[in-house]
């Protein structure tokens, strides 16, 4: 291949991975944001599965989660702590809890 081809593959495969890391980003905020309502809902089987899609995407704002009221529901399960611990959560993200 051409000098010339080579830079243009590259640039392509570049921006589609910018573009593709973005999307993923999005996607693990989806699925948190649906984490939320499920959770308001009281639908904690549901919320658990979104957050733990969440973090396989790669959200990982724990002080967000710390502070999410909209969590109030799932935060009080076993599940939920379990879950946090398994993406490697601080240990101490609910000592401030009330």
């Amino acid at each position: 291949l051409a000098e010339q081809s080579i830079k243009t593959m590259e640039q392509q495969c570049l921006s589609h991975l910018k573009t593709e890391s973005k999307l993923v980003r999005q996607r693990a905020e989806s699925c948190y944001n649906l984490a939320c309502l499920y959770s308001i809902q009281n639908r904690l089987e549901s919320s658990l599965k979104y957050l733990n899609l969440a973090f396989s995407l790669g959200y990982r704002d724990w002080d967000n989660l710390l502070q999410d009221f909209e969590l109030n529901n799932v935060k009080t399960l076993p599940e939920f702590h379990a879950l946090v611990q398994k993406f490697n959560g601080p240990k101490n993200l609910f000592m401030n809890e009330e």
